[in-house]
């Protein structure tokens, strides 16, 4: 078997050889028209590639961004993340690396946007190369025509174009899927062995991109069963044991293994992580992804309902439809006689893709329109076969077209015309939408302009302005439904403003049943908050509704409480709005943003206001003033953050007896360099028969 490889790879290299010592370029009229098709086809999927930078507005690019650069600037090649293959990953490292070159050079300069901006582009380079790669698939099953077809209609399917603008995996996914289809054709035709080589390599590569890629390799299976279908005269006497066991067919399966593991090499290195996080997103693929598919329908139907209409737009989507149960009655009704039938065998080919991988994505509780697009190239050629058929039907029927192959061709164009109106003006709006201004960019501005430094910000995710970025503001990300915000201990948080995205809040709104207690906290932030700002697509913008949230400086609660903001720099006494009545206890609750307010436990220190703690730690300061002349003073630490604290406590808080008014100060900014870098700290005065 290994002479045989070598033999038809050193065939192969001369055949190459002899045709660069002689150059022979037709331009025929095939090369010129699939020329305009890529390159249409990739000014669709790179025009305005650019968006949102220096800001990153989509989830899914920084998983592998990030660990790309990561690895590029420190060598370590364990992504340390296993929830995407590596392979990805591992490509765009590559392409760092060389680009940190250029730049040690001064060649060019990197920063981030630049990264993403490389990433972005290898996505549309790929995505050109499928238009090119379906062609060539058309061209080997069926004609040159349906090969033009169908590039044509991938070429301008919305889900295709807007995917091949996100450094992500699912359109190199899609590109190496086409290719091992490609190869596996070829093992129908020819069974040569480096035919089951290079399926098996391009299997390997699509499942290192992403792990359902590896169904694939059952279209390995089926390419090879047709073709000892077809070349073997001695298959009636072959049991299928002895098929499925051929040394070809074992070779192809055992390189897609061994590519996956060159491609994510740390699934064996990091096994335990590896399995972690595949067994995690398995479990993630069975969730609703909170309120957002809770209670649709299952996948086969949902896909067919809600996203194809809008990845292919209906026109194609029902030709698609009408390719596949085309080509499925045909299978049923010539199955008999397969070897009669080249496009059967065709049609299987293309169906043992379809079919596996629809049903697979279909069990899903998730049905993002992503994952769907590994499919688009394929309902395109039988899409453009179902179409050129039913032309062909026709003109048999019309003399003219009949007895002139030309005018049946411009019958042809026309209806090929008429069907891609629709989805030619959504995918160039889809292209405008990536080059316009966006509501995140437009908020980004305004918040550097309008909030004060040293402000602290919570924001949600990826879907609002990265205002972390701003000099001077302290930003977290966060979720409605996490810990910290339950009841209105979210209004307990010490920050300074909210900013929410209907990239998120939309999720809950539009499903008002499932995500009732999760309204009630937006409801909660929008009846204690006041909104501020408000920002909107329209003609010439784009991108979600972002909503800005400014939280009171001071805040009576539902705990009928008080809330202070002390600020660490400059250091200085802050006093309270609050006037404390003579004969009433008081707690006092100190925190500092982003600490969950639910470790902060009931518990408190009893010490009375004539009492002082004079052997714990000094790290903060208070004093009670009665008549402007110190009362007394109290210690207060914070645990975890001091060495010496050994309470068990979360905090030490003294009881506060009689007084007029609270001056809290700080009193060492080195000894409370815990929270120096939040910026302040929240102090809570709460009337100790209300906390009880």
């Amino acid at each position: 078997m290994n002479s045989r490889l070598i033999s038809e790879i050193t065939s192969y290299l001369e055949h190459v050889k002899d045709r660069l010592k002689n150059p022979e370029i037709i331009i025929t009229k095939q090369m010129i028209v699939i020329s305009l098709i890529l390159i249409a086809g990739f000014f669709l999927r790179a025009y305005g590639n650019n968006f949102g930078l220096p800001m990153n507005f989509h989830p899914d690019e920084g998983a592998i961004i990030y660990r790309a650069i990561r690895i590029a600037q420190t060598g370590d090649l364990n992504p340390h993340w296993f929830g995407y293959p590596s392979l990805l990953i591992y490509i765009n490292a590559m392409i760092f690396k060389i680009e940190l070159i250029l730049d040690q050079l001064g060649l060019i300069h990197t920063d981030h946007a630049f990264f993403y901006l490389s990433g972005r582009f290898l996505s549309a380079i790929f995505g050109s190369l499928t238009l090119l790669a379906v062609y060539y698939i058309g061209k080997i099953l069926y004609n040159v025509q349906t090969g033009i077809i169908a590039a044509i209609f991938l070429a301008i399917m919305p889900l295709a174009v807007t995917n091949s603008h996100y450094a992500t995996t699912d359109t190199l996914l899609t590109f190496f899927l086409v290719l091992c289809i490609i190869f596996s054709a070829f093992i129908v035709k020819n069974n040569k062995l480096k035919y089951y080589v290079l399926a098996g390599v391009a299997a390997g590569s699509a499942t290192s991109i992403k792990y359902p890629g590896l169904i694939i390799i059952f279209s390995i299976f089926v390419a090879h069963l047709l073709s000892s279908i077809k070349n073997r005269n001695d298959y009636p006497q072959k049991s299928i044991l002895n098929i499925l066991l051929d040394k070809n067919l074992i070779l192809s399966l055992a390189l897609c293994g061994l590519t996956f593991f060159i491609g994510t090499p740390f699934s064996l290195i990091d096994f335990k992580k590896f399995l972690a996080d595949f067994i995690l997103n398995i479990n993630a693929s069975q969730s609703t992804w909170g309120p957002i598919f809770a209670g649709t329908a299952p996948g086969w139907i949902y896909h067919l309902e809600s996203t194809f209409p809008s990845a292919m737009t209906i026109n194609l989507e029902i030709l698609s439809i009408l390719g596949i149960l085309f080509a499925l009655v045909h299978i049923i009704l010539n199955i008999k006689e397969i070897n009669k039938h080249p496009n059967l065998q065709s049609g299987i080919l293309l169906l043992s893709w379809v079919l596996p991988y629809y049903i697979y994505i279909g069990s899903w509780g998730l049905k993002f329109n992503r994952y769907t697009l590994p499919l688009l190239p394929f309902f395109a050629l039988l899409a453009a076969k179902f179409l050129i058929d039913v032309v062909n039907f026709i003109a048999i029927r019309i003399p003219l077209l009949k007895q002139n192959s030309l005018y049946k061709n411009i019958f042809l164009t026309i209806i090929v015309g008429i069907i891609i109106v629709s989805p030619l003006q959504s995918s160039i709006s889809i292209a405008e939408n990536f080059a316009k201004v966006d509501t995140r960019q437009i908020a980004m501005n305004w918040c550097e302009v309008n909030m004060p430094k040293n402000s602290t910000v919570l924001r949600e995710s990826m879907y609002t302005p990265e205002v972390c970025r701003i000099k001077g503001i302290r930003c977290k990300d966060f979720s409605i439904n996490s810990s910290m915000c339950n009841s209105s201990k979210i209004l307990e948080s010490g920050v300074d403003y909210f900013i929410l995205s209907s990239g998120i809040y939309g999720r809950y709104f539009s499903h008002p049943k499932e995500a009732a207690s999760t309204i009630k906290l937006y409801n909660l932030l929008d009846d204690n908050c006041e909104l501020i700002k408000v920002f909107r697509s329209s003609a010439n913008i784009t991108g979600p509704e972002i909503k800005i949230y400014k939280v009171p400086e001071y805040m009576i609660n539902i705990s009928n409480c008080e809330a202070v903001k002390v600020p660490l720099n400059p250091i200085a006494p802050v006093y309270t709005n609050m006037t404390l009545q003579a004969g009433k206890n008081y707690i006092i609750k100190i925190s500092s943003p982003f600490h969950k307010w639910d470790s902060m436990n009931e518990a408190h220190d009893t010490h009375s206001a004539k009492e002082q703690d004079g052997d714990a730690p000094l790290l903060c300061g208070k004093e009670l003033l009665l008549d402007d002349m110190p009362m007394n003073e109290l210690s207060m630490m914070n645990n975890g953050y001091h060495a010496d604290n050994q309470s068990g406590y979360p905090y030490q808080t003294p009881f506060i007896g009689i007084g007029e008014r609270l001056k809290l100060q700080i009193r060492d900014a080195k000894k409370c360099s815990w929270s120096e870098d939040r910026g302040f700290l929240r102090v809570m005065i709460i009337p100790k028969n209300l906390s009880e």
